[in-house]
């Protein structure tokens, strides 16, 4: 009697197991975007900030951004972008664990609700940061793109969204008074960027690291500005030439972004 029950509780334990495993994921595939914002003026950032309350939800929709399945995870990393040299990102996820599971069951862990509330709360801190006279001086927008994206996985697929009118301003370079031409663009690269975060992005895409850059342009804000939105585009395609980042897309409005 005593063997019987043991070989009941040995099939039932090999029974429940094949059927977790039948279940449950053994890989979880990664899909991630960064949303960079721009708070070096506040102006800019309430132009901004409309844009992303406005039409975030519906690119997502379009882009199938955050569209998960069973054993797959998406995550948002959203940062601010000005003056300050550290980077301040937050980051919310959903993932699908299960293979079989109510339909119920699967929207719900798939629901894009957190992000959005993520981003909601990020958008009201930003808020302040954009009147903040620190974050305000200037902009190192090359310098943390690239230290913002180095914080992914090579392996996983990378979208980054970066809302901005594209004004470098700092002790290098300030697009204000001269947006340099493109055969000048490669020679910045060292001066923009500090030495460890460019040998590091050599490593990335060694790595098979291979992102896709949003830019969603805005036009400079501030009273004083006199600069043509189209150099500034084209300083930053040879930027990104230089950087050797080929999928790169630009767009004045989270609208007007090719799905």
């Amino acid at each position: 009697m005593k063997y019987l029950i043991t070989l009941m509780l040995l099939v039932f334990t090999i029974a429940f197991s094949a059927c977790k495993s039948f279940t449950e994921c053994s890989n979880i595939s990664n899909s991630e975007a960064m949303l960079l914002v721009d708070v070096s003026d506040p102006k800019l950032y309430q132009v901004i900030r409309q844009d992303i309350t406005d039409n975030f939800g519906s690119f997502m929709q379009r882009s199938k951004l955050g569209l998960i399945e069973p054993c797959q995870r998406f995550t948002l990393k959203v940062a601010p972008l000005g003056a300050q040299e550290s980077l301040e990102m937050s980051e919310q996820s959903i993932q699908v664990t299960s293979k079989r599971q109510s339909i119920k069951d699967q929207q719900s862990q798939a629901s894009p609700a957190p992000i959005l509330n993520m981003l909601k709360t990020k958008l009201t801190e930003y808020e302040s940061l954009s009147q903040d006279k620190e974050t305000t001086s200037g902009s190192t927008l090359a310098n943390t793109l690239l230290k913002a994206m180095l914080q992914a996985n090579p392996a996983s697929d990378l979208t980054v969204l970066m809302m901005t009118d594209g004004i470098e301003n700092n002790g290098y370079l300030n697009l204000y008074k001269k947006v340099p031409s493109d055969e000048e663009v490669p020679k910045l690269l060292n001066t923009l960027i500090d030495a460890k975060i460019l040998e590091k992005w050599d490593h990335f895409l060694e790595e098979g690291a291979a992102p896709k850059v949003i830019m969603v342009l805005k036009p400079a804000t501030s009273a004083s500005a006199k600069v043509n939105i189209r150099a500034v585009k084209n300083y930053w395609a040879a930027l990104f030439k230089a950087l050797k980042l080929s999928n790169v897309e630009f767009a004045d409005n989270l609208n007007n972004i090719n799905p």
